[in-house]
């Protein structure tokens, strides 16, 4: 009990190091990953942005043209320049002159020429009646320039200071305005020499601006991603990627295109996770299940140490006691074959019958410590792999009677009734004589130490074509449960304290299972078909034919 709790406090104290590592480390990588994520979302931010800068730089670059085209009109006369820009030019939607007294003309507010220019009119009621101001500064303030982002803000910069917003004299004024009707977007460009001179300009023709935005768009996204260009009311116009349909829990990221095309905007979904690029799903499963290797290291490790510590340890226990019984083994027949050797050199014992019954115990004392160092040496050599084997052709059946009859006298000493059930003809096989005695004389002795009380043992011998098969069955108490797995274990014994009445160095049945073993053949232990008592049966493989 005390070695159990012993076994299971060392291994305690190796799970809870193993399962605390276990957590940090897990706990490490929900922070990789929580990193991982953070660092997704601003690349694709970044990514975001540059999209948006580009489509910036596109529009900047289409203002920039029609900019230079209107400061190099007539500031008294466009209207003929105007209509033809219209016609040549897609991106030219509408015009528009102004007197300074704010009279239209074109398109005459009394009789506009088509249902567009009518159209226009309305949509620009409020600005050309003198409601609105047309101030517009198309350099509004920008969002502080991250470093990486420098070299193309300053691409951005350099369009934004085009000729669209440079003044053509000290009183020449031109620019861009942004204008909302209906929650429509329409963008207007516009030049007025001075305050004398009419203001004329242009609408621009989003649909052809949108042409050239939509070509900018990336067509070769990752997998299980899109990118879409959204105007001020947060609807789609244009969308690239693999996705289907996108919804807005699928955003990562959104950059606003800027004054060119105010409130519009370039945003990323992704059709899986919103946090994990594509192989991160991959990293986090590669990361955890080396995590788990490397617990499953640890733990798996560190209990194969304490088991084997706990079978070094028993098996110290185990030669110990072996070493303590083994004396106590040599030393009883010793002492015995001592005292009646003295007795008779003595001349004590003038009785002959006397003096024969010394001899007798003296004898059988010295085959007792004779097998006993004999399983000692075979069981030396075994370890070490020195156990040397001399097959032969025997008659099983005539070596069996050879043995049974030599130890009969120890089988009626105690008290057990020998019963052979031996084949009348021969039985022969190729082996090895001795390593077949010694396995016989150790379940012979096995019987008389533990099975006397039943007072029979019999012995079985079944030749069949391709086995040969020893029998030892007893009636005595049996091998209890608890101990029939380990019975041919080294050093076990059911009863292995000095004071046990039955003697033994608990290596008799490991020699004869390995000997047997050794000649390719196997002893096991199986309850007797009555219920009571015990079965030893040895199983031996007939594979040649004998020579003629």
């Amino acid at each position: 009990m005390r070695r159990t709790a012993i076994l299971l406090a060392a291994w305690l104290l190796l799970l809870v190091p193993t399962l605390i590592i276990g957590v940090v480390i897990f706990r490490l990588l929900d922070r990789t990953q929580e990193l991982i994520a953070t660092s997704t979302v601003l690349a694709t931010t970044e990514r975001a942005q540059a999209l948006a800068d580009t489509l910036a730089l596109t529009a900047a670059e289409a203002k920039a043209g029609l900019t230079e085209r209107l400061a190099a009109m007539d500031p008294q006369s466009p209207l003929d320049a105007l209509l033809a820009m219209r016609g040549a030019n897609p991106l030219v939607r509408n015009v528009f002159v102004q007197q300074p007294d704010g009279t239209m003309t074109w398109p005459p507010a009394d009789r506009p020429a088509t249902r567009e220019e009518a159209s226009f009119l309305h949509r620009f009621d409020d600005l050309l009646a003198g409601r609105a101001d047309w101030s517009y500064d198309d350099r509004a303030p920008e969002a502080p320039v991250q470093p990486v982002r420098r070299q193309r803000q300053a691409i951005y910069e350099l369009a934004r200071s085009a000729p669209a917003t440079r003044a053509i004299d000290d009183q020449d004024r031109t620019g861009w305005l942004a204008w909302y009707a209906g929650n429509q977007l329409s963008i207007l460009g516009w030049r007025q020499a001075h305050a004398e001179a009419p203001r004329f300009g242009l609408e621009l023709e989003l649909v052809t601006l949108l042409s050239r935005l939509v070509l900018e768009l990336p067509t070769d996204s990752p997998d299980d991603e899109s990118i879409a260009l959204l105007d001020g009311a947060g609807s789609i116009v244009h969308r690239t990627g693999s996705i289907p349909e996108v919804s807005e829990a699928q955003r990562i990221a959104s950059a606003r295109i800027g004054p060119h095309l105010p409130q519009w905007e370039v945003a990323i979904y992704s059709g899986g996770s919103a946090l994990l690029q594509p192989g991160q799903h991959t990293i986090r499963l590669l990361s955890g299940l080396l995590a788990g290797i490397f617990l499953a290291a640890i733990l798996f490790g560190g209990t194969l140490l304490v088991w084997q510590a706990w079978r070094n340890l028993e098996e110290a226990r185990r030669k110990t006691s072996f070493v303590s019984n083994v004396s106590h083994e040599l030393k009883t027949p010793l002492t015995a074959i001592r005292m009646y050797a003295e007795l008779l050199g003595e001349d004590r014992v003038p009785d002959a019958a006397r003096r024969k019954q010394y001899l007798d115990v003296i004898v059988a004392e010295s085959q007792r410590l004779t097998r006993l160092v004999n399983n000692v040496l075979d069981f030396s050599r075994i370890e070490q792999g020195r156990k040397t084997y001399t097959p032969e052709w025997l008659d099983l059946s005539g070596v069996l009677n050879e043995i049974l009859d030599a130890q009969t006298p120890r089988i009626e000493a105690a008290g057990l009734v020998l019963e052979r059930r031996l084949p009348t003809g021969p039985c022969r096989l190729r082996t090895d004589r001795d390593a077949i005695e010694q396995a016989v004389l150790n379940l012979v002795d096995n019987a008389i130490k533990y099975a006397a009380d039943g007072k029979w043992l019999g012995c079985t011998l079944r030749c069949e074509a391709s086995t040969c098969r020893i029998a030892f069955e007893d009636r005595g108490p049996g091998v209890p449960p608890a101990h029939q797995k380990r019975i041919f274990q080294k050093f076990h014994r059911v009863d292995d304290s000095l004071t046990s009445r039955r003697p033994g160095s608990g290596l008799g049945l490991t020699i004869a299972r390995q000997l047997i073993r050794d000649l390719d053949g196997d002893l096991a232990y199986r309850l007797c078909p009555e219920g009571r008592g015990a079965c030893f049966e040895i199983s031996l493989p007939r594979t040649e034919e004998e020579p003629a």
